[in-house]
């Protein structure tokens, strides 16, 4: 069964794992915290769909507020009619897929390959506001790597 975020077909992949309960922090995070670099990957939720579609619009609220898309590194190809590139995230071309509590976020970024978004990270890394990277080139290899 095909899901959707807002126009974004999600991975078939990404479908399955969440069905089959596997959609979640692996117990042993260290091969999760390398990949993502994330200093709170302890926290990371994995998102279920409806909380994926809740935290995606989120995201495209928050690039309406200047101070909010500075400080999330957010922008919008839609909006300004331009291609928006990394390190910024491009909201009208992303689903937010985890998150932490302190707003570290994972998202998968279909700008690139609509029918195999890659997945990317936010780096709050100093200086300014986040900065977002490629962390696997889709969701296959994101699971593979983290070992869900």
């Amino acid at each position: 069964m095909s899901q959707r975020v807002g126009s974004h077909l999600l991975p078939p992949f990404l479908v399955e794992l969440i069905a089959s309960g596997r959609w979640k922090c692996p117990e042993d995070d260290q091969r999760l915290r390398e990949l993502t670099d994330l200093p709170d990957v302890c926290d990371l939720r994995f998102c279920s769909v409806e909380q994926m579609r809740e935290y995606t619009e989120g995201l495209c609220q928050d690039v309406d507020d200047p101070r909010a898309a500075a400080t999330f590194g957010l922008a919008s190809s839609r909006r300004t009619g331009r291609k928006v590139a990394l390190p910024l995230l491009d909201v009208d071309r992303a689903v937010m897929i985890a998150l932490t509590y302190s707003d570290s976020i994972l998202c998968l970024d279909y700008r690139d390959h609509p029918d195999r978004p890659a997945v990317v990270v936010s780096d709050w890394s100093p200086p300014g506001g986040a900065k977002w990277q490629v962390i696997a080139p889709d969701i296959e290899t994101f699971a593979e790597l983290v070992g869900l």
